[in-house]
């Protein structure tokens, strides 16, 4: 099976904790995404292993996240990023199952490539918009509509780094998600 043998070459990656990665937490960072076939990323996990790092947190590589995205009741938030429109956002709360993290954020696209989010620790998932953080949300578009639960994902996740430092890589593998009416699984 392509997951396994998937595991078994990040197994051979030199390890990085979670204290020495901070460093490139990228907080504001341009990102680019592909999408892979397993057999594809297999490939490139073998051709990248002595140039990254892989993450390792209690000799654990490979990380189960849950994510909770809200948006308005006619999915703006969604159709501005669909749109390409500049200056979006996106609004989420994070856990990190291992670890039993959770983080709340608001994910701003700004001006095409960059991406700015604001992030707080919360003590448990947010399955609601607290009334205050409309405030924070400061989004022209929004026009004072509610904002609410729309999609949750589970997935698991790989982080590397390159060996300088300078630049980080996730791979999300294993996808899932649900709304009030349906399931969808992405594992293949």
């Amino acid at each position: 099976m392509l997951f396994d043998k998937i595991q078994e070459c990040i197994q051979s990656f030199e390890s990085v904790s979670l204290k020495q990665l901070d460093s490139v937490q990228l907080q504001n960072r341009i990102d680019t995404k592909y999408i892979l076939t397993k057999a594809e990323l297999l490939q490139l996990l073998e051709g990248i292993k002595e140039e990254q790092f892989v993450l390792e947190i209690d000799n654990v590589r490979i990380f189960n996240y849950q994510t909770i995205y809200f948006d308005t009741a006619n999915y703006q938030f969604y159709k501005d990023h669909h749109n390409g429109c500049v200056n979006r956002v996106k609004v989420r709360s994070r856990e990190y199952i291992e670890s039993n993290l959770c983080f709340y954020e608001i994910k701003r696209k700004l001006y095409g490539t960059r991406t700015d989010k604001q992030r707080k620790k919360v003590n448990e998932i947010y399955h609601s918009v607290p009334e205050d953080d409309y405030n924070l949300i400061e989004y022209k578009r929004l026009h004072n509509r509610p904002i609410e639960k729309k999609i949750t994902n589970y997935f698991k996740r790989i982080t590397l780094t390159n060996k300088k430092f300078t630049e980080r890589i996730t791979i999300d593998l294993e996808i899932n998600f649900e709304n009030q009416r349906q399931e969808k699984n992405c594992t293949s």
